[in-house]
């Protein structure tokens, strides 16, 4: 009975234990999506950018598939800050996430690069073939 009791007691500890760990392992992993992300436009950010460049190069290598990066800048972002506010630019920043990500198809990755810049990684598209994109892009920014 002693033994039992023991081995019982055993078991529920373990279970504790494997519980803890599994919290730990989706707790570290939501941080490590959280700096690949930038807070205020939901996009990754550069560190994501990179990391996934270089894995996305790497596959292309592999298996000789075109890769294209297109890069989007806001046309004088300083004087929206200047002119409207940091907060109006804030929500400048926003909706050209959020264009850029209606914009884009799978697999295709939209990134804040940084300030007023983002990146956007198209696989298995060819320069020529990513001229789709521009005219998706245009229409969204132009439509808005």
């Amino acid at each position: 009975m002693i033994w039992s009791a023991i081995a019982t007691l055993g078991t529920v500890l373990m279970q504790g234990i494997r519980a803890q760990r599994l919290t730990l392992a989706a707790e570290e992993a939501e941080a490590r999506e959280e700096v690949r992300v930038d807070t205020l436009t939901g996009l990754h950010n550069r560190r994501a950018f990179d990391e996934a460049l270089e894995t996305e190069v790497e596959r292309a290598r592999r298996s000789g598939a075109q890769l294209t990066v297109a890069m989007v800048d806001i046309h004088s972002f300083k004087s929206i800050n200047d002119g409207w506010g940091h907060a109006e630019g804030d929500r400048c920043l926003r909706e050209v996430a959020s264009a850029l990500s209606g914009a884009a198809r799978r697999p295709e990755m939209c990134f804040r690069w940084g300030g007023d810049e983002f990146a956007m990684i198209l696989t298995a598209t060819g320069a020529g073939e990513a001229a789709p994109l521009g005219t998706r892009l245009r229409g969204a920014f132009y439509t808005n």
